[in-house]
Formats: C-alpha cells, structure tokens, sequence
C-alpha cells in the first residue's frame, strides 16, 4: 500500500480533532455566555486599496449593549468587503440603531460577539477544517485502495 494514503488519513485524523474542539468551545461558548441586546451607536464606511489597486469598502460599527446597569461597546470590523462602495455606503447608513443579538462573556462582559451564535460565521473554524479533513481523509482513502489494486495487479508499489 501507498505510505502517502496513511499519512493523508493521519493528518485527516489531526484536522478533524481540531474541527471538533473549535466546535466544543463555541458550544461552551453558546452554552455558557449571555445574550445582551445591543444598539449600533456608530457607524463608518471603511475604504482601503487591495495588492491589485483596486479600491475595497466595508463597514466598521459601534454596538452598545448594557450588562447588570454597566454600559459596554463591542467595535466590530466587518469580515467583508468589496468594490460595491455604493452598496456599502448605503449598509453603513442603515447601520446606526439598528438592533442586534449579542454573546456576552459573564465573567468579563467587555468579552462579546456579535451574532447569537446560530449561524455558520461562528462555527467557521470548524466547518473548514472539516471539509478540509474530509478531502483529506477521502484522498488517503483513494490512495490506499489505489496501492491495494496495483499489488493485487503484481505491480511493485514503493
């Protein structure tokens, strides 16, 4: 059999390990923090040039939220952009007061994320590397099998 099919399974085995603890601990996460609902207090239209000259635009807000009587303020980035500054320009104006969700962290409230978690940004880490381990773990798969059939055909597989 081919060495390199069992090395793809073992990495496989690896990501795969990695994915589910991602996933754990944004299941503790949701299990364990708090929901405050939050207020955007600011807005603003982010623009920067990409490796190409390009102009990119995305949004960066401001979401008040209030835990136990104490006001806090989560500065969000936004994880997209694009060269539809048009479309940003009008996303950003509709930003401020808008309401949102929020995750707080009740040990240190300053600690927040801006979804309530039951959406796929926030198990991100997880779901690639698991698509990731799969396309692995198939490939060690086809290698192996591959490696059975030639020796099985009096090939000499190395």
């Amino acid at each position: 059999m081919l060495p390199g099919g069992n090395a793809m399974q073992i990495i496989a085995g690896f990501m795969l390990a990695i994915a589910l603890v991602a996933f754990a601990w944004r299941m503790v996460d949701l299990a364990t923090w708090k929901s405050a609902d939050g207020v955007v207090t600011a807005a603003e239209l982010t623009q920067r040039h990409d490796e190409d000259g390009d102009l990119l635009c995305s949004a960066d807000y401001d979401v008040r939220y209030v835990v136990n009587g104490a006001s806090h303020v989560l500065h969000v980035i936004s994880s997209g952009s694009s060269n539809n500054c048009a479309a940003w320009k009008q996303r950003v104006a509709g930003l401020p007061g808008r309401k949102m969700k929020l995750l707080y962290n009740p040990g240190n409230p300053d600690s927040a994320v801006e979804n309530d978690g039951k959406n796929a940004p926030f198990f991100i880490v997880s779901v690639i590397l698991s698509g990731l381990a799969l396309g692995f773990g198939l490939a060690g798969t086809i290698l192996k099998w591959q490696g059975k059939r030639m020796l099985q055909r009096g090939f000499v597989v190395p």
